[in-house]
């Protein structure tokens, strides 16, 4: 008798274990798709670019030609307000064939923001935060609603007015891999044919966010 209330104890152990195992794997699995989104900050190969857009620059249809011509497939990334006071450039980025995301000013208005830009047309899949904004915050938000995180990893900043000063910068840089953010600033945009051709001299292959 002591030997089966053994069996039927040892038995009991081993349930409860795999029950407790099985419980763990399925919370495992659960926590794995609410976060597969994830973060985006580095690429296997190749080089990517994102606009910041923030202000209806005189210079984004220029940009937006150059892409197009030059085949480069480029994202901007825009805050939902900017996107819904300015449709006719959220339709004209799409129309060029251009990807578009959304740069997050307020991780609490997150959920709004993307309803707010995907009501323009935009099949949303990408947020970035702005300088304000904790990143891994939005991360774990951007996650539970299937956004990816996009995190640059060379910031191309506008401080010059010589468009050579940086198509130079750009040369004497190392990219593969990187995700390169810009404004669209004139001197920038000026640049932009320079800048793609000193790319792909390199032997970067250009690829956009998805691609």
């Amino acid at each position: 008798m002591g030997e089966n209330n053994k069996r039927s104890h040892l038995w009991s152990i081993i349930i409860i274990g795999l029950v407790v195992a099985v419980y763990a794997f399925a919370v495992a699995i659960s926590s794995m798709n609410a976060r597969e989104a994830g973060v985006v900050y580095k690429r296997d190969d190749g080089v990517t670019l994102l606009c910041v857009v923030t202000w209806d620059a005189s210079g984004l249809d220029k940009l937006m030609d150059l892409a197009s011509e030059m085949e480069v497939p480029l994202t901007f990334f825009i805050p939902a307000d900017f996107a819904a006071e300015h449709s006719e450039r959220v339709a004209q980025m799409l129309e060029k064939g251009s990807g578009i995301g959304l740069l997050c000013n307020d991780v609490e208005k997150l959920n709004a923001d993307a309803a707010k830009i995907s009501s323009l047309g935009v099949a949303l899949t990408h947020v970035m935060p702005s300088e304000d904004v904790d990143a891994s915050k939005l991360e774990k938000a951007a996650s539970e609603i299937g956004l990816t995180t996009v995190l640059c990893t060379f910031e191309l900043k506008n401080n010059t007015t010589d468009p050579g000063v940086l198509i130079k910068k750009v040369d004497d840089s190392s990219f593969d891999g990187a995700i390169i953010r810009f404004q669209p600033a004139k001197t920038t945009i000026d640049a932009f044919s320079g800048i793609i051709e000193t790319l792909r001299r390199m032997g970067l292959t250009l690829k956009g966010l998805s691609g």
